[in-house]
């Protein structure tokens, strides 16, 4: 497994490129997910090379991995991955004052 990435810290609406390599005989089946939301931007059943980009949203904030495993390594998954922080803009609040 090899997973690399551009960076750690980033702005709101900034994007992180991250590379993942996962090989294995038989091929592994494999993710690219935030393991604190779940979220995941990548999947795949085949030994790979790929390059993704994670989105900088404040629902992006979290501990980045790509993780796999195949048939013979008896639930023990191959993992690497990052924190990532996304600072995000302050949000402006609508009131609604009633008289």
């Amino acid at each position: 497994t090899s997973f690399t990435y551009s960076d750690t810290e980033v702005m709101e609406d900034q994007t992180v490129q991250v590379t993942c390599e996962m090989n294995g005989n038989p091929d592994p089946t494999w993710s690219i997910r935030n393991m604190n939301t779940g979220q995941e931007i990548f999947t795949s059943g085949i030994s790979q090379y790929e390059v993704v980009s994670i989105p900088g949203s404040c629902y992006s904030t979290g501990y980045w991995a790509c993780t796999g495993f195949n048939k013979l390594n008896e639930g023990i998954n191959a993992s690497a991955g990052f924190n990532l922080a996304v600072y995000c803009k302050k949000k402006k609040l609508n009131t609604l004052f009633l008289v």
